[in-house]
């Protein structure tokens, strides 16, 4: 469908930057690297069947770009994310870690949640500098995305890995 042809693919690379920066993350904090990865890998869901939705309600006729229904897609795909990982019976710590993501803003997360939201808007930055497509200054958007530069480094040097086994 229309939807899925755009955002599969897209979001399919999205999931697997965000688990692998995730996993790294939580290997440098100690953490629970496959509880991580598996959290990161299954981030998208809701958005990857959402998208299959949409293609069955799509007539070509217009498009939703809303902010408020970008608001509300995001929100449901998070709630629909942690409710599958339930569904299919993901480790506890991994349906939490997802769950926490839906129901909680970034600001207020616990180290899990912070690990993979981070893996998230990290894994984003790479995809947008490596297509050129940054909103702004490089060093303004590194900013934001993450304050710590041994966290930004340990990311890109992560991705850089598996750009370097792929190629």
């Amino acid at each position: 469908g229309h939807f899925s042809a755009i955002a599969g693919v897209l979001l399919w690379e999205h999931s697997e930057k965000t688990a692998l920066i995730a996993a790294a993350l939580a290997r440098q904090d100690d953490g629970d690297e496959f509880t991580a990865y598996l959290a990161g890998i299954s981030c998208n869901l809701g958005l990857l069947i959402g998208c299959r939705v949409l293609d069955g309600l799509f007539d070509g006729s217009q498009i939703p770009s809303s902010l408020a229904f970008r608001a509300q897609w995001l929100d449901l795909a998070r709630r629909l994310t942690a409710a599958v990982a339930r569904a299919w019976e993901f480790p506890g710590d991994a349906c939490a870690v997802l769950e926490q993501l839906g129901t909680t803003d970034a600001s207020r997360l616990p180290s899990e949640g912070v690990r993979l939201y981070s893996a998230q808007r990290l894994s984003q930055f790479h995809s947008l500098r490596s297509e050129g497509r940054l909103p702004g200054s490089e060093a303004a958007c590194r900013a934001m995305v993450s304050s710590d530069e041994r966290i930004l480094a340990l990311a890109m040097d992560t991705l850089a890995r598996m750009e370097g086994r792929k190629g």
